[in-house]
């Protein structure tokens, strides 16, 4: 009988030392999530990625635009003049995109400010907050993604161009060799470029998700 009250004993400061655990481990989780999210949520606030971006555009833009306008006042409407079009394509592509996301951002923002607060709700007000930061970094990915689309496909015809103003105008058969050097040199080296931030985002994108899946688990 001595023997039984023993082991139940024993078992019963098992059981508790597991308790105890789990519950330092949960703590000890929970701290690391909100120093975690609390991190990237000042880096989402940063906006100097937005800036430097905005400023890539216009960068490349401005010479491709006055080089084509001068070719168009020289040579009238040729089919390099279509490039024109595909730049407005682009932009309103690039505007449309960028405020489906925003929109998207905004309203998470607000769905997590209401549990700013609240207490009681700690589990929802944690999935409200890894659901906006998911849509931060949905933004700056579609940033991301629409910059380097537009240096891989634009930069090319600008490396073309500026060596015609230098060695004088290509054939139609050296500028289309010239143009698929242009995009296995300049559109290549960007693509890598730009992708570099992408890996760095997808990276934090998939520890909010797996996050996320824990907590929800």
């Amino acid at each position: 009988m001595d023997g039984l009250f023993r082991k139940e004993k024993y078992q019963e400061y098992v059981d508790l030392i597991k308790n105890v655990k789990e519950e330092v481990s949960t703590s000890m989780f929970d701290t690391r999530v909100k120093n975690q999210t609390d991190s990237i949520l000042e880096d989402l606030k940063d906006k100097s990625d937005v800036q430097y971006l905005n400023m890539a555009l216009i960068f490349l833009t401005i010479p491709l635009l006055l080089i084509l306008v001068g070719q168009y006042i020289q040579f009238g409407f040729t089919l390099r003049t279509i490039i024109l079009v595909f730049l407005l394509g682009f932009f309103l592509l690039y505007r449309s995109a960028m405020k489906s996301v925003t929109v998207e951002s905004v309203l998470k923002g607000r769905a997590m400010s209401k549990f700013e607060y609240d207490e009681n709700n700690q589990a929802l007000g944690l999935n409200a907050k890894l659901d906006y930061i998911l849509s931060g970094i949905a933004v700056k990915k579609s940033r991301l993604n629409l910059t380097r689309w537009y240096y891989a496909l634009f930069f090319p015809f600008l490396m073309v161009f500026v060596t015609e103003i230098v060695k004088g105008e290509f054939d139609t058969k050296w500028y289309v060799i010239g143009l698929i050097l242009a995009f296995l040199t300049g559109g290549y080296f960007w693509w890598k470029y730009f992708g570099y931030d992408l890996d760095d985002l997808e990276i934090t994108e998939d520890e909010i998700v797996d996050i996320q899946r824990r907590i929800n688990s």
